[in-house]
């Protein structure tokens, strides 16, 4: 779910070839969310800068931006495509419940024009399949296939946690595809997608 600093992976380790930003889940204003998303594709992110909130103005939050401010070093980058993550867990409970809070915000932020680059949606990546069983699973990627409007075998990614060769190999794929769409959508090409995905697996970046 991120952290209330986004944070800037590159990938691979120590190059320029692309990063990998983490921001905070969605909040419970679906006003507030559809106007962050706005702010971070036409303005850019940047590493180490506050993902401030409106229900976050206390204090404590009011001085972390302020020292946020001060410290902002880093460049501010442009956004070339979005990784969507949805908690299965949650989709699943929402379901069940009376209450589509969950969901209806997912529905709102993805449906957002600003999330999409051209004929490309985000790819979804789903996060805690590994502790439904398969049949719930099923029934939270064929929701969210009519709920978004994707086909449940297309664009959607099951990643697990866990810290072995499956999840590495999961990512790696889930990259590969936003890279192939980011690519087709820049207007200056200086690295294919293949040639940094080749590069990352020999640099190591996965450890076994």
């Amino acid at each position: 779910m991120g952290t209330h600093y986004f944070k800037e992976y590159m990938i691979p380790r120590g190059s320029s070839a692309f990063c990998v930003y983490d921001t905070r889940g969605l909040s419970n204003d679906r006003s507030e969310n559809l106007g962050l998303i706005k702010k971070w594709m036409t303005e850019g992110v940047r590493h180490g800068d506050l993902d401030l909130r409106n229900s976050d103005l206390s204090g404590e939050m009011r001085m972390r931006k302020t020292a946020s401010q001060i410290g902002g070093h880093y460049r501010k980058r442009a956004v070339n495509f979005v990784i969507f993550v949805v908690d299965m867990t949650s989709v699943l409970k929402s379901m069940d419940a009376r209450d589509k809070c969950y969901t209806h915000l997912v529905a709102d932020a993805f449906s957002s024009p600003f999330l999409s680059f051209k004929d490309d949606k985000p790819v979804i990546v789903l996060t805690h399949g590994d502790e439904l069983k398969r049949f719930d699973r099923a029934r939270v990627r064929i929701h969210l296939g009519e709920l978004l409007g994707v086909p449940p075998t297309k664009q959607f990614f099951e990643i697990p946690d866990t810290d072995d060769w499956s999840t590495d190999l999961a990512i790696v794929e889930m990259l590969r595809h936003c890279l192939e769409r980011a690519d087709r959508n820049l207007p200056l090409k200086k690295t294919s997608p293949l040639e940094v995905m080749s590069s990352l697996l020999q640099s190591g970046f996965f450890s076994p």
